[in-house]
């Protein structure tokens, strides 16, 4: 079935090229009455084309201009630059690509681009800054609530001072424990 509808195509496009360049000898218009059989559509089809065909070939060619050619080629070269773009009805995509060829080519857009990248770095090193003086003054004042200053009587003892630097470094903590508590008495 299917293999007649292509060939039913195939007969009604030759009579159709047929009838676009020439009219019907009185062989093929026979031969597409038998083709056609009883389908009025397709022959009231055939009988249009055929009378539009006619009242073609009267009217006159229209002259062309010297540099048809030249512009022929610039259409299609132009066609071909629009359909690899991304046509000629823009969608989001086409506009999007547009944006960013505009972006591409703009000193003002790259200008102000690295103007915002210098922007956002100098912020950054400004507050990495002030996180490290925030943790600065954490620390002393946590080291200085810890520290405590020793009471006078420790000052005052001098002399165990003075004898720790006389005494021998021990080898083990009991010499140590041993020469610590020499040097106090």
């Amino acid at each position: 079935m299917n293999q007649k509808r292509k060939m039913k195509h195939t007969i009604r496009k030759q009579a159709l090229e047929t009838v676009w360049r020439r009219e019907f000898t009185a062989d093929e218009r026979a031969w597409l009455e038998g083709h056609l059989g009883g389908d009025d559509a397709q022959r009231l089809l055939f009988e249009e084309e055929e009378a539009l065909s006619r009242l073609l070939t009267g009217v006159p060619n229209a002259p062309l201009s010297s540099n048809f050619t030249a512009r022929v080629v610039a259409a299609a070269r132009l066609e071909e630059a629009r359909s690899a773009r991304g046509g000629g009805d823009l969608g989001t995509a086409g506009w999007l690509s547009r944006l960013a060829g505009y972006v591409k080519r703009s000193w003002v857009t790259q200008t102000t681009a690295a103007g915002l990248v210098v922007a956002i770095g100098l912020s950054v090193v400004y507050g990495v800054k002030a996180y490290q003086r925030q943790q600065f003054v954490q620390v002393l004042a946590t080291v200085t609530q810890v520290a405590v200053i020793p009471e006078i009587e420790v000052l005052q003892d001098f002399d165990a001072i003075r004898l720790l630097g006389r005494v021998q470094a021990p080898r083990t903590t009991v010499e140590m424990d041993a020469a610590l508590l020499a040097a106090l008495q």
